[in-house]
C-alpha cells in the first residue's frame, strides 16, 4: 500500500489514521470553500514538519477539487500529541483570538485513542543553529519581539484557571547537588561522549559551589514579577509565513504562567563575553523592552531585566540537565540522544563559566 491509499477500513495509515471523512472539514478550514473531493498524501521530500517531543507530526499535501471545478493543493502540518486530553487548539484559539502572531490552525480532530489532531500552516523554518541565529540581526530582532508581545498578554481568569505554572522557585528549593553529581560522575566516565568526559573531568571543583548558587538565584527569582510566557521560546519554535515573511510562535505544550522574561532569559541572560550575538545583550534588551512597552508592558529598566534573566538563565543551567540527562537514559532514538548530549555540554558550560 502506497502512502496515498486507504486502509480497509477508510483510514489514511500516514496520517494518523483519520478518515477522510473526518478531514473534510479541515479542508474546508484550509481552502476557505466547500470542497467537492479531495486526496491526502506526504509532502514532497524536502519539506520538514516542525519536530516536538511530546508529538509526532506529519507534513500533508491536500489536492482538492472546487465546485466550479478547478483543482488546488494545500500543504499543511498535522501534529498528533502523544497524551489523551486537550492539549495545544485551545490555546490557538485563544491567542488567535487575541492577535497574537501565531500559526494559523485549520481545525483539530481527535482520534480513536482520545489523542488530539491539529493542522497547522505550513511555514519557513528559522534558522536553528544558535550561532547562525544569534548573529542574524533580522531574525533575532524579530524572535524578541515576538516574545514581548506574548509576554504582554494578559490572560482572562477563564483561560488563566487552565494555565500551567512554571515555578522556578519550587524547582529550586527542590534542587539537590546528588542529582547534578550523578551527571558529572557519567560525564567523566565517558558515558555521554568525549566532550563532556573532558569538560567535566577538568571541572570536578564546580559541583562543590552549587549549592550555594542554588541558595542566592532561588533568592533573585522569589522576587522576579510573573507573566504569560510561551515557556519553550527557542527558534525552532517559530516560523515565517510565506507569503509574508512574518514570523509566528508555535508549539504551545509549555505555555504557561512564570517569571515574565522567561522567554528570553537563555538569550539575554548569558554575559557578552559568554555568548556571541549580532549586538550587546544591553542593546537586544531594549529590542525587547521597546515592543514591551508597545504592547502595553510596564515600562522595565534595562538593568532590571538584564539582571532578573542572568538569574533565570543560570537557572535553566542548573535545573535542565537533569532533565536532559533523564531523557538521554530513557530514549533509543539518536537523533534525540545528540541533541540531549548538545544541550548537556550547554547548561554545564555555563554553570563551568559561571560569573557567580
Amino acid at each position: 500500500m502506497n502512502a496515498t491509499e486507504r486502509g480497509r477500513d477508510g483510514t489514511i495509515p500516514f496520517l494518523f489514521g483519520l478518515t477522510k471523512r473526518e478531514l473534510q472539514s479541515v479542508v474546508e478550514q484550509i481552502t476557505g470553500e466547500s470542497v467537492v473531493s479531495f486526496e491526502a498524501s506526504p509532502a514532497p521530500a524536502g519539506h520538514k514538519a516542525h519536530l516536538g517531543i511530546h508529538a509526532e507530526t506529519v507534513c500533508v499535501l491536500f489536492t482538492y477539487t472546487s465546485p466550479s471545478g478547478r483543482a488546488r493543493s494545500a500543504m499543511v502540518v498535522a501534529k498528533r500529541n502523544y497524551k489523551a486530553g486537550r492539549t495545544e487548539a485551545h490555546h490557538y484559539r485563544y491567542l488567535t483570538a487575541q492577535g497574537m502572531p501565531v500559526a494559523r490552525t485549520y481545525g483539530d480532530i481527535t482520534d480513536g485513542e482520545g489523542r488530539e489532531v491539529i493542522f497547522l500552516e505550513y511555514l519557513e523554518g528559522v534558522p536553528d543553529n544558535s550561532h547562525t541565529f544569534l548573529n542574524d540581526t533580522n531574525d533575532v530582532h524579530d524572535f524578541l519581539a515576538l516574545a514581548a508581545r506574548f509576554n504582554c498578554v494578559r490572560p482572562s481568569p477563564e483561560y488563566a484557571d487552565g494555565l500551567k505554572r512554571l515555578d522556578w522557585l519550587a524547582y529550586l528549593r527542590r534542587w539537590t547537588p546528588e542529582k547534578l553529581d550523578d551527571i558529572w560522575t557519567a560525564s567523566c566516565r565517558g558515558k555521554l561522549g568525549d566532550e563532556l568526559q573532558e569538560l567535566c573531568s577538568e571541572s570536578k571543583n564546580t559541583v562543590n559551589r552549587l549549592p550555594r548558587l542554588a541558595e542566592r538565584l532561588a533568592e533573585m527569582v522569589s522576587r522576579i514579577n510573573i507573566g504569560f510566557v510561551h515557556g519553550d521560546f527557542f527558534p525552532h519554535h517559530t516560523g515565517r509565513r510565506l507569503n509574508s515573511g512574518e514570523m509566528v510562535a508555535f508549539d504551545f505544550e509549555d505555555i504557561g504562567l512564570a517569571p515574565w522574561c522567561t522567554d528570553v532569559a537563555r538569550w539575554l541572560g548569558p554575559p557578552d563575553d559568554l555568548l556571541a550575538r549580532c549586538a550587546s545583550r544591553k542593546d537586544l534588551a531594549g529590542v525587547y523592552l521597546e515592543e514591551y512597552a508597545r504592547n502595553g508592558g510596564e515600562r522595565v529598566a534595562p538593568s532590571q531585566l538584564l539582571d532578573e534573566a542572568q538569574a533565570l538563565w543560570l537557572t535553566y543551567s542548573l535545573l535542565d540537565p537533569d532533565w536532559w540527562y533523564h531523557v538521554f537514559s530513557i530514549t533509543e532514538n539518536e537523533r534525540i540522544r545528540e541533541q540531549c548530549r548538545r544541550e548537556l555540554y550547554a547548561r554545564l558550560s555555563d554553570l563551568v563559566r559561571s560569573p557567580w
